[in-house]
């Protein structure tokens, strides 16, 4: 009786994706044929005078809003399907896994045809053993691999931790490898991965603050000596627009400045176009406003192929890293204790930019990635023309 029962519910929750399913087209064609094309015969409407503002007399404030509206109704069918899916037993949609208030990106296990991490690898080894400069390596676990709790049981999780010990022993004795992945792991409770967007928190990036600032050699300082600053609450990212998961707990958005010696900065960026840009400092808040950046470039401003900083402040040292965008979750922990930080993305520097560096007047090197940057992106051959 109960397998009848069960048999019946997944029946009726099939039956009612279906029909979400035939939902959306159809309203899509009926309310939006100039962009699905006319797939079902329209009535011509009667002439009316036009007015300022058209045959229909409509305003444009009139027109965003009939717009935002549609749009509205569009992301609630989202939302239905979404959520009549995961009821059926899809908890991993879009190749990302729905918690009951979170989205985690799964990462896949790399494909050995297209895996560019031994590239990645020998092009850091080379890069060493060009400059001889103290260089250091720190890879990032994603949210799946340190919300295990979270994630739903027996999903197919690739093992980032043993991938991690693998990189760094075939780097071992030549690069000072730093473990990300213990001080996240045994804070995997807090809120230390953002909850619609695949990167992590500030309270994260303080916690590879700690063991990059151990193995720098640098005085780390408390969290008490930072101020934490929110900027947006109801914050939804990335994953969010992909997915629209219903369930999800929106995010809120908070940066980290030192509260106790306060440091000026002068950044400046080197866009893919030319463009450079100035800045006073390394938090832009008016980068909140723009909807085509994630909220966190509110830290650095975004992704550009260079990117440099200066302190003042009382340290002489200076710092050139090769990240991603793991470097935006702990650069307001690092940058005070340098006079000079360079940090180039190499997936977009060409080698114009990678011959500004000036790569012997830097005291350590840093490489800083995600795991699935490490394997997914190949920046081995500039790390191999900067080692000519």
């Amino acid at each position: 009786m109960g397998n009848i029962l069960k048999k019946s519910l997944l029946y009726l929750i099939n039956l009612l994706s279906l029909a979400v399913f035939l939902v959306i087209p159809v309203y899509l064609v009926w309310h939006a044929p100039a962009l699905l094309g006319s797939l079902v015969p329209f009535q011509e409407e009667a002439e009316v005078n036009p007015g300022p503002y058209g045959a229909e007399e409509v305003t444009p404030e009139e027109e965003i809003r009939r717009v935002l509206g549609q749009g509205k109704k569009l992301e609630k069918l989202e939302q239905l399907q979404v959520q009549l899916k995961r009821f059926s037993g899809q908890q991993i949609q879009d190749n990302i896994f729905l918690t009951k208030d979170a989205m985690y990106e799964n990462i896949p296990e790399p494909d050995p045809k297209t895996d560019t991490s031994l590239s990645n690898s020998n092009g850091m080894l080379e890069f060493v053993y060009r400059y001889y400069i103290p260089t250091y390596m720190i890879l990032v676990p994603t949210a799946c691999a340190i919300k295990q709790n979270d994630i739903p049981q027996n999903a197919p999780l690739f093992n980032q931790k043993n991938y991690i010990d693998g990189i760094y022993r075939n780097t071992s004795g030549v690069i000072t490898s730093i473990d990300a992945y213990s001080p996240l792991f045994a804070s995997m409770d807090e809120y230390i991965y953002y909850r619609t967007m695949p990167e992590l928190t500030g309270l994260g990036g303080y916690y590879l603050y700690s063991v990059l600032g151990e193995k720098l050699s640098l005085r780390t300082r408390s969290l008490a000596q930072f101020e934490q600053i929110y900027l947006r609450h109801g914050c939804y990212g990335s994953l969010y627009q992909r997915l629209p998961y219903p369930d999800v707990q929106p995010d809120i958005y908070s940066y980290y400045r030192m509260s106790l010696f306060q440091r000026e900065y002068d950044m400046t960026r080197y866009e893919s176009n030319g463009r450079v840009t100035r800045h006073s400092d390394i938090i832009l808040p008016r980068i909140a406003e723009d909807s085509s950046k994630e909220i966190t470039d509110v830290v650095l401003g975004g992704r550009a192929p260079l990117i440099t900083i200066t302190v003042d402040g009382p340290y002489k040292d200076r710092l050139l890293i090769f990240g991603d965008q793991t470097v935006k979750a702990y650069i307001p922990f690092l940058a005070p204790h340098y006079k000079e930080i360079y940090i180039v993305d190499l997936e977009l520097a060409d080698h114009a930019v990678l011959d500004k560096l000036g790569v012997k007047h830097f005291d350590q090197v840093l490489f800083s990635y995600s795991v699935d940057t490490l394997f997914q992106r190949n920046f081995g051959e500039k790390l191999l023309y900067l080692a000519k």
